[in-house]
């Protein structure tokens, strides 16, 4: 047991070292992000409200560029934006929350294209389970989870010439029910297209979201991508070769995980 409890620490520690090497942006609020979902007509064409008091940021810790935490609005080329998964940290001063279970959910509205949206909204990601560590201070404190995810994370892909697509972000309080409610609406088979997201949020009850972010790609390569410029084959898996992979269960980096698993092999 005091193996596990260690291991635990040494994730922790991973944790806390990555959120020391993130430099979060400064001078956003939660009134300046509601604006900009107001001008990005998010609201009311995604979510038909948005009413937060806390921050939600969204952390790209790619190996190849310098880990970048997003602007609410940012443009992100899609180099920037192809990780296997993001990091998602809160900045609260609600104390309540801290100890709260939540489900992250990101869409693009904008699929195929924001002219012609057929696909949306696309389902790039619906994971639950997501905690703070405890003791979090609420000070962008980062969200982790151990529950595979209903939707694992694929990265942003959409198809050369099109308009800059929106990828929203959005946390929510996760109800009681939620892990049996929610796999029987969406689960590994459900397609990623044409999410209906005010449906589900109803049908399983998760209310209004706490926080969110959205950023914006656009694919300048003049190749096709794979993600939401393809519409999705069985199982709700793009039909391209890009499809994201969920890091295991709040894990800063693969040598953190590598490390950690060395570590509690040899304490066992």
């Amino acid at each position: 047991m005091w193996a596990v409890s260690l291991l635990l620490l040494f994730s922790s520690l991973l944790g806390a070292s990555a959120q020391q090497n993130i430099t979060f942006p400064t001078n956003v609020t939660a009134a300046t992000v509601m604006q900009t979902f107001q001008n990005a007509s998010i609201v009311p064409s995604v979510i038909p409200t948005f009413n937060v008091s806390s921050l939600l940021d969204l952390v790209f810790n790619s190996t190849t560029t310098p880990d970048l935490a997003i602007v609410p609005g940012q443009n992100v080329s899609i180099e920037q934006a192809t990780v296997p998964q993001p990091l998602f940290f809160l900045a609260t001063n609600e104390t309540a929350l801290l100890n709260e279970t939540f489900v992250l959910v990101i869409v693009d509205p904008d699929a195929l294209t924001p002219q012609q949206p057929n696909l949306s909204d696309f389902r790039h990601f619906l994971g639950l389970d997501f905690r703070l560590a405890r003791g979090a201070s609420g000070n962008h404190s980062q969200l982790t989870n151990t529950t595979p995810a209903l939707t694992e994370f694929l990265a942003p892909a959409p198809p050369p010439g099109s308009d800059p697509h929106r990828y929203v972000t959005l946390l929510y309080l996760q109800p009681a029910n939620f892990t049996t409610v929610a796999p029987t609406l969406i689960n590994a088979s459900t397609p990623r297209n044409n999410t209906n997201l005010t449906a589900f949020v109803a049908a399983t009850h998760l209310g209004s979201p706490v926080a969110g972010t959205f950023y914006l790609a656009q694919n300048t390569s003049g190749t096709n991508g794979s993600n939401s410029s393809s519409p999705p084959g069985p199982g709700g898996a793009s039909t391209g070769t890009g499809a994201g992979v969920r890091l295991p269960s709040g894990a800063v980096s693969a040598v953190g995980v590598s490390v950690g698993a060395m570590l509690l092999a040899v304490l066992l």
